[in-house]
């Protein structure tokens, strides 16, 4: 078939050799990573190009989980058919066939998830953003803008006031609603 894994303490040094380097969302996009950025894909942007259901796609620096975990209730007890995948439950690429549609897929999305995600949406929601993760992001800078990126490509975003607020998110985007 073609496909070869490297691991081990010296898996960087054949990048090169490589069609597509499949990148965990923990892994910092390092100067040797960034030199192969165009051959880079990880689970949530394979999952993104290719599913075509009505995601709900959820991130904030402290609650997240528990706004995920509430969506994801809601819609279940309603009746719809849902799955719960991202950074809370089980990896979507072993939660999500694409072949089976499913009303919703809830989604829990991680700041390092969310750096250099590209992706086409039915709604995100944003909460709060508070420094976290400075060491990895570079900076408070980073990280929010990498937060602030799950408004992109958002058919519609649902975003706490305050926040709306902080980052003048109104003048930016004409798909916000507050909470």
């Amino acid at each position: 078939m073609g496909i070869v894994l490297e691991t081990g303490e010296h898996y960087l040094e054949h990048l090169d050799q490589f069609d597509v380097i499949f990148k965990s969302a923990g892994v910092p996009y390092s100067p040797e990573l960034l030199r192969y950025q165009d051959k880079i894909l990880t689970q949530m942007q394979f999952f993104f190009r290719n599913y075509q259901g009505k995601v709900i796609a959820i991130t904030g620096s402290k609650g997240k989980s528990t706004m995920t975990s509430l969506i994801f209730s809601l819609l279940k007890n309603a009746g719809y058919r849902v799955k719960l995948v991202g950074n809370i439950g089980n990896p979507v690429l072993e939660e999500i066939d694409f072949a089976e549609e499913s009303d919703f897929v809830v989604c829990e999305l991680s700041s390092y998830m969310l750096e250099r995600l590209e992706k086409k949406n039915y709604l995100s929601v944003l909460g709060n953003i508070f420094p976290e993760h400075m060491d990895w992001h570079g900076g408070f800078e980073q990280y929010a803008k990498a937060k602030l990126n799950i408004l992109k490509g958002s058919e519609f975003n649902i975003v706490l006031q305050k926040t709306v607020e902080e980052y003048e998110l109104a003048t930016a985007y004409e798909n916000i609603e507050t909470y």
